[in-house]
């Protein structure tokens, strides 16, 4: 096959080695997340966020076509000829690293791979010329082996030929959902950390004589100037399916750059999930109070009694600016993550993050917001089941109505709304059972009355 014997890759590996420095290099990029434009494009990008907003139901149906558009053509040229698509793909990483790694390189040079690369931080550019030489030395030949044992495959199936020449300038959907299970997180998203007063919170182990208390607010004063919201100010249920999903698409898939529809397929569980304009304005919603949340936590009396490195923090829930990027080949509004979000950072320091396979969430159910939500209140309370002995493993069914908030206008109707949400949990129990996330389960009756639903895990 041709492309194997592309000389070039063997060049661009003699004249810029990969070298342990170059990989803690790319590591340290990571794991700061640097900004994406140049100071005086991000300065301007903001001012425009704040006289315009989000972009409109019509510029989110708009970029949706671009990008299916952008898949389809991406299908029909390997349909047309593979061989070439992935050769084009290799020469373009090839001519990037010379461009951006060579310090003799010209701005001619530069502006032919890039045109607008003046546009964007010295610290991007360089993150990004080290991914690609990283690519070609360190996955290029497992790549292409791939492409070899699999290209008869391929060539009936352009999907798995996509899936084989996936990389790191492409966006990864996660393979597992990352939900922080701490107190904090909990009481976060339940309403009751909410105002400007720190609240005290007992984080001594059960039976300990010993107190030990973690201070935490989180408060919505930046939603009251220029920046506006619809909904409540505080933190609900279906906000944390939004930022938990936000951390599953930053840790797991090692994304910064997070589009809506990009959030709404991890919820979902469904990487082909189209988002329709409702569920684009709620989760834009959900994002904008992640964004212009304050947070503090002092966890430093926890710290020192549970042996982990001292913690503090006051800032937002999620640090992040809304930019345009380009996205597996299309330009995009979307959030860039620029620190490691702080709940996620917490937990993970006292090991209480909940991880299981994202296709969990991709129960046989339309996924309304209601949904979201009540599926979300389940998985978070068989995941602590899973984590904790002690544990009931019985959820009342009250208890659900009101996390979904069931009201009717009838008795009647209210009645037959409880029994329609009682179905979908079973649809979802049942799906987890065959997925063996739990072993089973049974309803319990009072009477007539269906109350509850005890878990087999």
């Amino acid at each position: 096959m041709k492309v194997l014997e592309n000389t070039k890759i063997k060049d661009i590996c003699n004249r810029y080695p990969w070298t342990e420095e170059a990989e803690a290099e790319l590591a340290e990029f990571r794991k700061k997340a640097v900004p994406m434009f140049a100071a005086e494009v991000a300065a301007t990008t903001e001012v425009n966020y704040d006289k315009y907003g989000f972009p409109s139901e019509e510029e989110m149906n708009r970029q949706h076509e671009a990008l299916v558009t952008e898949s389809e053509k991406f299908e029909r040229a390997f349909r047309e000829n593979p061989i070439k698509v992935l050769e084009d793909q290799i020469n373009y990483y090839i001519d990037f690293v010379n461009a951006f790694m060579d310090p003799k390189a010209t701005d001619e040079q530069k502006e032919k791979i890039w045109p607008e690369y003046k546009d964007y931080s010295s610290e991007f550019i360089r993150e990004r010329a080290l991914k690609n030489k990283r690519y070609l030395e360190k996955e290029i030949l497992a790549l292409l082996e791939k492409f070899s044992t699999g290209y008869k495959q391929s060539l009936q199936d352009p999907k798995e030929l996509k899936k084989i020449i996936d990389n790191a300038v492409r966006t990864r959907y996660p393979d597992n959902f990352i939900a922080p299970t701490d107190k904090v997180s909990n009481l976060a998203f339940a309403g009751e950390l909410t105002g400007t007063n720190l609240q005290q919170l007992a984080m001594e182990r059960r039976g300990s004589k010993k107190q030990i208390t973690t201070l935490a607010s989180i408060d919505f004063e930046k939603l009251n100037g220029s920046v506006q919201i619809k909904g409540r100010k505080e933190l609900t249920p279906y906000d944390r399916e939004v930022h938990d999903a936000i951390i599953t698409i930053f840790i797991d898939g090692s994304n910064e750059y997070i589009t809506p529809q990009m959030i709404y397929q991890v919820m979902t569980g469904n990487q082909e999930a189209k988002l329709n304009p409702k569920q684009a304005e709620a989760i834009s919603e959900s994002i904008t109070k992640c964004m212009f949340s304050r947070v503090i936590i002092d966890a430093s009396e926890e710290s020192k009694a549970y042996g982990f490195e001292s913690f503090k923090y006051d800032g937002n829930l999620i640090s992040g600016e809304r930019v345009t990027a380009s996205l597996n080949g299309t330009v995009l509004e979307c959030l860039h993550i620029v620190r490691e979000p702080v709940l996620y950072e917490y937990a993970n320091k006292k090991n209480q993050i909940g991880r299981f396979d994202i296709k969990l969430l991709n129960t046989p159910i339309n996924k309304t917001e209601e949904i979201i939500t009540l599926q979300g209140y389940l998985y978070r309370r068989i995941l602590s089941m899973k984590g904790s002995s002690n544990l009931r493993k019985t959820i009342a069914y009250e208890t659900v109505y009101n996390q979904i908030n069931v009201t009717a206008a009838s008795d009647g109707a209210l009645r037959k709304k409880k029994s329609k949400v009682r179905g979908q949990i079973k649809d979802m129990l049942d799906y987890w059972k065959q997925e063996n996330f739990i072993a089973g389960y049974c309803e319990n009756k009072r009477g007539q009355e269906v109350y509850s639903v005890t878990i087999r895990l």
